[in-house]
């Protein structure tokens, strides 16, 4: 059989562990990733997927926030492509202020230009004390992209 090679790379896939990330209530924030499950052509740093090939990119997200009990009203997500375009997901608003925690998840699709296009994740929550957070028993905040064309 014939094995395909580079398909669907550059490919990464970075999270949070060990770390939250302190938050001020509904800023909104860029969320760092201190661990890399894979990044196949070293394109992703801290923050920021730079793709050194030029295509279409699929991506996603999940965070994670936490404050403290029973303060979290909302929690937003966003991909931004050179840092202004704005793509995100909203929470449910709890208006009663009544979460311990909440967590969200979006994709988007973007073109690519293979030299000075990146993408960061930002996030956005409402409560006393925000963090962004995680679990050491999963992946949930995390933010992971491929190439799936031209």
């Amino acid at each position: 059989g014939v094995t395909a090679t580079g398909f669907n790379n550059p490919a990464f896939f970075a999270y949070k562990t060990g770390s939250t990330q302190s938050l001020v209530s509904g800023a909104v924030t860029k969320v760092t990733f201190d661990t890399e499950l894979y990044d196949s052509d070293s394109d992703f740093a801290t923050s920021t997927f730079t793709p050194t090939t030029a295509g279409k990119y699929f991506f996603t997200t999940s965070v994670l926030c936490g404050a403290d009990a029973g303060t979290v009203r909302y929690v937003n997500a966003y991909i931004r492509k050179n840092g202004s375009t704005n793509f995100g997901t909203y929470s449910p608003e709890d208006n009663g202020n009544n979460l311990n925690g909440a967590g969200v998840s979006t994709s988007v699709t973007y073109d690519m230009n293979g030299s000075s296009d990146y993408v960061e994740v930002y996030a956005q929550c409402q409560g006393t004390s925000p963090l962004v957070k995680y679990d050491n028993n999963g992946f949930t905040t995390y933010f992971q992209g491929y190439r799936i064309g031209t």
